[in-house]
């Protein structure tokens, strides 16, 4: 209701598709209640070659960060770095 936007309206596939070989980050829980495997297969086909599916067997959805942390926030960051440090850069050191 805020935006005047509609989410049932929003085909996620094809705006995978419209973004062209740009990189993606697919996050998919095992233990999922939201989206099938075959709805992800489906997100991962529309991506393209710049996809980069990681599936976390243990997690439910949004659960990821709370089950492997520290493996999660590496990837991110990882995925991340390329577009806020440059191509081929390593994200800074993670503060302890």
């Amino acid at each position: 209701q805020l935006t005047g936007h509609d989410p049932t309206e929003l085909d996620v596939t094809r705006a995978l598709r419209d973004l062209g070989r740009r990189p993606v980050l697919l996050i998919q829980a095992g233990v999922e209640d939201r989206f099938s495997r075959r709805q992800v297969s489906a997100l991962e086909a529309a991506s393209g070659p710049g996809v980069d599916p990681w599936l976390i067997a243990d997690a439910g959805h949004n659960g990821g960060w709370l089950v492997h942390r520290r493996d999660y926030e590496t990837r991110v960051r990882a995925f991340l770095a390329p577009v806020f440090w440059g191509a081929g850069a390593a994200p800074p050191e993670r503060p302890a």
